[in-house]
Formats: structure tokens, C-alpha cells, sequence
């Protein structure tokens, strides 16, 4: 049997599936990150000036924990969930389900959200560390790209174990092990992707800000107003670039299971229906 898992060809497949649902995931995206996007909003209004105090107070205590108080983590794997049973559909050449896709999120919400808990303290716990290191260090711009790559590779370890959770009858435990034991063989692999697509989040997220923060003018009103439109703006590029990195962490799941152990997606399919 020909291998299928290989950078270029889960791209190749990714890219192709994200195109052909984009408004089918975006929906799936929005809907479960309605709660962050009211947050969001929350935060860009800040009439009274509570969440940017919060958010200091959180900041001065450590850098990291600055993404937790919006839960994130619980959308992101709830949204990966969904958007990997409709990667699952997609890939039979079908369009992708949003009732389904949304369903499999509730269905499955516990062990998800456990991987998800787990991963979330490991890859933080992980880059705090990291950051506590490269404060000591003299070279700080080297220390810190060191410390940013190794999060990356902590996040490509934990890579499979959302999508394994989503579509397999697992316990927390046993996606995580399940996801692991996929890898194997092939991390550096699943590695390179999950940096690709960190690299083309961020990248556009900077580019992004070139470009707003360009316009704005010398007082700080123009500023606020810049950073305003920046919040809203890259609100939306994370909903639509987000499902991609979804989808490749699908696609990953599957080629790799259907190198090792054939395909069977019709079983897979048929338990969420």
C-alpha cells in the first residue's frame, strides 16, 4: 500500500478540502466562538477600562497566562473537533455537515476538552518555563526564537490527539496515547506542518498590523482607533485562517491511519450518524 502521509500531499489535500467547505467551516468556527467573540468584543469596547486592567494584572503575574482568561483552549478544541468529523465526510468527497460537525463537538465534549486541558497545561507550562530561561540569558531575541520553536514542537506532539478524540470512542488517556502512537514514524513530518501553519498565522497576523498601524496617526487617539479596527480585523482573520490548521491536523490524522492501518473512514463516519 502507498503511503499517503507526506507534507505535501496533506497540504496538497488540506487546502483543497478548506477551499471547497471555507463557508462551511467558517459557520462551524463562528458559531462555536460565539462566547470568545463576545469576549472580544467585550474587551475592544472596554468602556471603563476593566478588562485592559484585568489583562494587566494577568500579564504582570506571567506573559502566558494572558490567553486564559477567554477559555480559548475549550473553543479551539471544541471547533477542532467539528471541523475534523467534517474533514472526515469531506474527504468521501461529500459536502461537509455543520449540524454533524456540530454535534460531534457535544457528543464528544468531555474527553476533547480533557486532551485539551492537558495539552494546554503541558504546552504553557512548558513555554513559562521557557520564558523564565530566556530571561536569564544575555541573548534574549535568540533565547526567545528558541523558546517560541520549542512550543511548536510541543504543539506538533500533541497534534493528533484532538482529532483522535473527536472520532474515535476514547478515553482522555487513551487519544492522547492513540495520537502518539500514530506519529510515530512520522513526527518530524507532522512537526513541519504545524510550524508551516504557525508560520502563516503569524506572518499574516504581522502583516496585518503593518498595515493598520501604518495609517494611524501621531496622538493616541489615532492609535486607539488603529488598535480598534486591528482587534476586529484579526478577529476575523483567526476565524477564517484558524479552521485551516484544523483541517490539516485532520487530514494529518487520517493519512497516517490509513497508512498503518488501512482505511476504514465509512466506520468512522458511521458512528456519529
Amino acid at each position: 500500500m502507498t503511503a499517503r502521509f507526506g507534507i505535501g500531499s496533506v497540504l496538497a489535500a488540506s487546502v483543497r478540502i478548506w477551499a471547497r467547505n471555507l463557508v462551511r467551516f467558517i459557520a462551524i468556527t463562528a458559531l462555536l466562538y460565539l462566547p470568545v467573540i463576545a469576549w472580544d468584543l467585550a474587551v475592544l469596547v472596554d468602556a471603563f477600562g476593566i478588562f485592559s486592567r484585568y489583562y494587566r494584572f494577568v500579564f504582570d503575574l506571567n506573559p502566558v497566562l494572558r490567553g486564559l482568561p477567554s477559555g480559548l483552549f475549550v473553543v479551539h478544541a471544541c471547533t477542532t473537533a467539528a471541523v475534523a468529523q467534517g474533514v472526515l465526510v469531506a474527504l468521501n468527497g461529500k459536502p461537509s455537515p455543520i449540524g454533524r460537525s456540530l454535534a460531534v463537538a457535544v457528543r464528544r465534549f468531555l474527553p476533547v476538552v480533557g486532551v485539551a486541558l492537558i495539552v494546554q497545561v503541558v504546552t504553557l507550562g512548558v513555554f513559562a518555563a521557557l520564558l523564565w530561561l530566556v530571561s536569564l540569558l544575555g541573548d534574549l531575541d535568540l533565547a526567545i526564537l528558541g523558546a517560541l520553536l520549542f512550543y511548536v514542537v510541543v504543539l506538533s506532539v500533541f497534534n493528533l490527539v484532538i482529532p483522535v478524540a473527536a472520532a474515535e470512542r476514547r478515553t482522555v488517556i487513551g487519544s492522547i496515547v492513540r495520537g502518539f502512537r500514530l506519529a510515530r514514524g512520522g513526527r518530524f513530518r507532522v512537526f513541519a506542518l504545524v510550524l508551516l501553519w504557525q508560520v502563516a498565522y503569524w506572518g499574516g497576523q504581522q502583516l496585518l498590523s503593518l498595515i493598520v498601524f501604518s495609517y494611524r496617526g501621531p496622538d493616541s487617539d489615532a492609535y486607539r482607533r488603529a488598535a480598534t479596527l486591528y482587534g476586529y480585523i484579526n478577529l476575523g482573520f483567526h476565524l477564517v485562517l484558524f479552521s485551516l490548521g484544523a483541517v490539516i491536523a485532520a487530514v494529518s490524522y487520517r493519512f497516517l491511519r490509513d497508512d498503518k492501518e488501512g482505511p476504514a473512514t465509512e466506520q468512522l463516519v458511521q458512528v456519529f450518524e
